[in-house]
């Protein structure tokens, strides 16, 4: 979504819409192979121990904006176009968040993962029986859903600020 938010053309909205399904059913279906393999447990995003939800907001926020900002700057670009080592940069910031922050937050980073790591929470523990804290549950995927989409749009804006030779599309019409 960040790079549908950066308004450059890069990407429709029914395809971004449709790659966030993607990840959300793939994220569901991973969650749901390793409940299955973990004899049903399940993981939910919430803060680590010994830490808070604002914790988490912190965590969340500007690690998605870390990742977000590297997608548009080696995915988008004209300057990077042909590059195929982008992924390596992007699996290293998933990497660098998941050591920094993974104890605090769980690192989910974008907002398909944890709606499929809810979704498959919710769907297991419906199917086998037990309780459901729906408001644990609620609160943590709105956090989890809505932290990293901030985190989105501060890239957008530092990737706006700091690649000027990159304006096109939405953006030069905005100004």
């Amino acid at each position: 979504m960040g790079v549908r938010l950066s308004g450059r053309g890069k990407i429709s909205t029914d395809k971004a819409l449709l790659y966030t399904v993607a990840q959300i059913v793939g994220s569901f279906l991973g969650a749901c192979v390793a409940a299955y393999l973990t004899k049903g447990q399940t993981i939910l995003p919430g803060p680590g121990q010994g830490y808070e939800m604002g914790h988490v907001i912190i965590a969340e926020f500007f690690f998605s904006a870390f990742l977000v900002y590297t997608v548009l700057n080696v995915a988008t670009t004209s300057k990077q176009s042909g590059n195929d080592y982008f992924g390596l940069a992007i699996g290293s910031v998933v990497v660098v968040g998941a050591v920094s922050v993974g104890g605090i937050s769980g690192c989910c980073l974008n907002p398909a993962v944890s709606t499929g790591l809810g979704l498959a929470h919710m769907t297991f523990a419906l199917a086998t029986g037990a309780s459901v804290e729906w408001a644990v549950l609620c609160t943590n995927l709105l956090t989890y859903f809505t932290i990293p989409l901030a985190g989105a749009v501060l890239a957008v804006f530092l990737f706006r600020f700091a690649r000027e030779d990159e304006k096109s599309g939405l953006y030069v019409q905005l100004e």
